[in-house]
């Protein structure tokens, strides 16, 4: 329990564990069995079949938000169902990217200009939320205030991470959906 202890106080090593992690899910869920249709199409909206790349940004950034509202509400339980969802949600990309890639192998460069910063973000809020909650519980063992400086400026850059990779997303997605006659 003491070395666990050792490892919440550093926001540097949560960061390393949960990435680690998050790279283990990402490949068993790029090792699924996932045969794609050759004639498969990704599934687009009519948002996306007209290339309205701002409003889709939009909608991609309000899914991720909530993604890292659910990450951040993870600390209530200790971190634990963070890691969860983190974990889920990375195998998910894996799987998702393995059937993309079996249809439309050309898409590759296409997925690598957003999903690292999408994972990056939820790697960093996953680590923050779980730095915290160990911080807090510290705290009301030892009476030491947690110091939220770093943890504030992580959260920020998550957020303008995901930003990114909203906006990537949404012009990666309408390439794809021209791509696939939508």
């Amino acid at each position: 329990m003491w070395r666990l202890a050792r490892w919440t106080r550093s926001l540097r090593r949560l960061l390393v564990l949960n990435a680690a992690l998050t790279g283990v899910a990402l490949c068993l869920g790029g090792l699924t069995r996932g045969d794609a249709d050759p004639g498969w199409r990704p599934a687009t909206s009519t948002v996306v079949a007209s290339c309205r790349a701002p409003v889709h940004a939009a909608r991609i950034l309000t899914g991720n938000l909530a993604l890292l509202g659910t990450l951040a509400a993870g600390a209530a339980t200790l971190g634990g169902t963070t890691l969860a969802v983190l974990l889920v949600n990375a195998f998910m990309l894996g799987a998702g990217s393995r059937t993309l890639l079996q249809a439309r192998p050309g898409a590759a460069p296409l997925l690598l200009s957003y999903a690292p910063l999408e994972l990056a973000a939820f790697v960093l809020a996953a680590a923050v939320t779980q730095h915290v909650a160990a911080g807090v519980l510290r705290g009301l063992a030892t009476g030491e205030l947690p110091r939220l400086r770093a943890d504030a400026a992580a959260v920020a850059l998550a957020f303008l991470l995901l930003l990114a990779g909203a906006v990537i997303e949404a012009a990666v997605t309408c390439r794809v959906a021209r791509l696939s006659g939508a």
